[in-house]
């Protein structure tokens, strides 16, 4: 039993992603909802008992949510199709079973399928989902962190409460789902969640326990509820589980030149395969001429920033901030104009100290001002030395634009041939 449910769901979760995708709007709903269900079973029915044109290969889907259950309803057609093609079934093999789980008792025995509304794997389930389809950092309110800071006593309450503008920006990339943990005395609330590779890394260089950090806020959320965390890692990022990426949209900034409309264009065109999942805030716009772009092409950025961060309110509520201009550095080292002074080590590293003041109010940071191998940020990876967390350089605006959509909403959304990643200081 146990094997066929983890397949079921391995399916149901493919079929999620692939419907999520979609360009139909019925369909990018019966996604989302088929995010938030358990398959229960998987049988095939006799002749008398299928659909017309079926093989009879019966999911059985038990919703939390009557509303979920009735957008995929809706798209009942399209959602057997994406399911039994995940499985490699024919085309129309497959046909759902879609009730709503409803309260049991312990001493309810598992029934048929036809029956069966309140239990999974034999075990009393809890009838909600996990969160109320956000990202985890928006569970780390002001409440959470004054009662960390309370109970300073343990090392790792300390990280949240000292350090919450690093963490949010890590809960923020996790995907998560409410799950059963099937121990000796009966299922117990557990979290599974996954992320990218990038976050991981993040997490690791500063000392920050991913699991530690998502049991410790379900633990102190009187939304989420106690459960324990385990990674799973093997589940596909483009997959957020409990997170409604449409409600819960990903506000992004764009800080650029005022002369810069056509790559500002061709940045929104990039995101724009993100559909609702993004939240566009007003540009900020950058003055510079000709004259500081051949000499100090960072000035008018750093200026910029430094005016931005004098009234941080403006970043409030912001979750990335992408700061890229067309052309890259100019003039770059193949122009004769060229010196290596016009930018400077100096001038690299207090841009990078402005990015940083801004990561420690939250929000994610993706500069794309260089081009090709010249970075304009104080780092050297020769010596294996990593951005700071919460700080990415791409190589032009086109990768930063889509290794946001890479990190934040799907990989399926994004051209797997750019190269997004700055690859040196030079």
């Amino acid at each position: 039993m146990a094997g066929i449910q983890l397949s079921v769901n391995w399916a149901v979760a493919q079929a999620a992603e692939a419907l999520a995708a979609s360009s139909n709007r019925a369909e990018r709903d019966a996604g989302c909802s088929l995010r938030c269900c358990e398959a229960v079973g998987l049988d095939r029915l006799p002749e008398g008992k299928r659909e017309t044109d079926t093989q009879g290969v019966r999911v059985a889907l038990r919703f939390y949510c009557e509303a979920d259950r009735a957008t995929v309803g809706t798209a009942r057609k399209e959602v057997a199709l994406a399911i039994g093609q995940a499985m490699g079934l024919w085309r129309g093999a497959v046909q759902l079973d879609l009730k709503q789980l409803k309260d049991k008792t312990p001493q309810d025995k598992m029934e048929d399928l036809d029956q069966d509304n309140g239990t999974w794997l034999g075990l009393i389930r809890p009838y909600q989902r996990g969160g109320t389809g956000l990202r985890l950092d928006r569970y780390l309110t002001a409440e959470v962190l004054e009662a960390l800071e309370a109970k300073s006593g343990n090392s790792a309450w300390r990280t949240l409460a000292k350090r919450p503008a690093e963490v949010r920006i890590l809960l923020r990339r996790l995907r998560y789902r409410l799950g059963q943990d099937f121990g000796a005395e009966g299922a117990q609330l557990n979290y599974a969640f996954w992320t990218t590779a990038t976050t991981e890394r993040w997490a690791s260089q500063e000392n920050h326990l991913l699991n530690y950090l998502v049991h410790t806020l379900s633990h102190w959320s009187t939304v989420l509820e106690g459960g324990n965390a385990d990674p799973a890692s093997s589940l596909d990022v483009g997959y957020w589980g409990e997170v409604d990426t449409e409600r819960d949209q990903l506000s992004l900034r764009q800080m650029t030149t005022k002369s810069g409309s056509t790559a500002l264009d061709v940045v929104r065109g990039v995101l724009d395969h993100a559909g609702a999942q993004i939240h566009h805030g007003d540009p900020i716009l950058v003055s510079s001429n000709t004259a500081t772009n051949t000499t100090d092409p960072l000035l008018a950025f750093v200026s910029r920033l430094e005016r931005v961060l004098y009234r941080p309110e403006r970043l409030s509520g912001v979750d990335v901030l992408l700061i890229h201009r067309g052309g890259g550095v100019n003039p770059t080292p193949e122009d004769p104009r060229w010196t290596p002074t016009n930018v400077s080590d100096l001038r690299r590293r207090e841009f990078l100290d402005l990015c940083l003041a801004v990561r420690d109010l939250g929000v994610e940071v993706v500069v794309a001002l260089a081009h090709a191998n010249v970075s304009v940020l104080d780092w050297d990876d020769r010596k294996e030395v990593h951005m700071p967390l919460g700080i990415f350089e791409a190589t032009t605006p086109t990768a930063g634009a889509a290794w946001i959509l890479q990190e934040h909403i799907n990989t399926r959304r994004v051209d797997s041939g750019l190269i997004y990643s700055q690859s040196r200081a030079t």
